[in-house]
């Protein structure tokens, strides 16, 4: 504003010079020029009346632009911690219902496979050994790991699949009275007491234990051993089976 009074004063200052000439070669008298500066002034003034409310607007309009722009951070902050909070809930909350679903499933799978060892006489250590190949179709039928004529793995029903991994191992299949083995009376053949001793079912499931876990801890020569001393218990009880 100081500016444009200057340049405007400046232009008075020359513009008096001139009428001033001009009066002194009698065209203009003092008090024409004063009117004609006077009414200049007056015309050049008014273009300026609402410069200060215009510069009073500007500012305000600046200092709220900066307040609506500070607001909008603290939201987009706000929000932010909030979003976070909210996906930091969801994961822990599917988190949580995966693990719960892993766990239903694998009860599913550890009564579906008991029934069916047990359905096929074996001891209950097979169970443990097969349920790593055990899963759930889509429907949440229990289903078992196998392999087809060429090689490639596909699902087979959990009888079938137990019954080809008995068949494979048949010193996890429990005796039977028709096969000759079974629980002998107390004072029985052989020497053998009763239940529990040597000789008996309850050696054979401790051998079995025992010769699983030799397996899983890949020890070789203990599971040797073992293998070999329930051979001898199928060959006792004339039990035909290889182990």
């Amino acid at each position: 504003m100081a500016d444009e009074t200057k340049v405007l004063q400046d232009q008075v200052a020359d513009l008096t010079s001139k009428l001033e000439a001009a009066g002194k070669n009698g065209k203009f008298t003092q008090e024409d020029i004063d009117r004609v500066v006077k009414d200049r002034l007056g015309r050049e003034q008014s273009k300026y009346t609402d410069y200060d409310d215009l510069k009073k607007f500007k500012d305000d309009h600046a200092k709220n632009e900066d307040a609506q722009k500070e607001k909008d951070l603290e939201s987009q902050k706000n929000y932010d911690e909030l979003k976070k909070g909210w996906v930091e809930k969801e994961n822990n909350f599917n988190k949580a219902l995966l693990e719960k679903d892993g766990a239903f499933n694998s009860l599913k799978i550890d009564n579906a496979l008991g029934a069916e060892v047990a359905a096929q006489n074996a001891y209950p250590e097979a169970k443990e050994v097969l349920k790593t190949l055990v899963t759930l179709s889509d429907d949440g039928t229990a289903q078992m790991k196998g392999k087809d004529q060429v090689g490639n793995e596909i699902a087979i029903t959990l009888t079938e699949g137990v019954k080809k991994f008995l068949e494979e191992r048949p010193h996890l299949v429990k005796a039977s009275p028709g096969s000759g083995g079974g629980t002998p009376p107390a004072g029985g053949a052989g020497g053998a007491g009763g239940a529990g001793g040597a000789g008996s079912p309850d050696e054979l499931s401790d051998l079995n234990t025992q010769y699983m876990q030799a397996v899983n801890q890949r020890n070789p020569k203990l599971a040797g051993e073992l293998k070999a001393k329930i051979q001898g218990y199928f060959t006792q009880k004339n039990i035909s089976r290889t182990v």
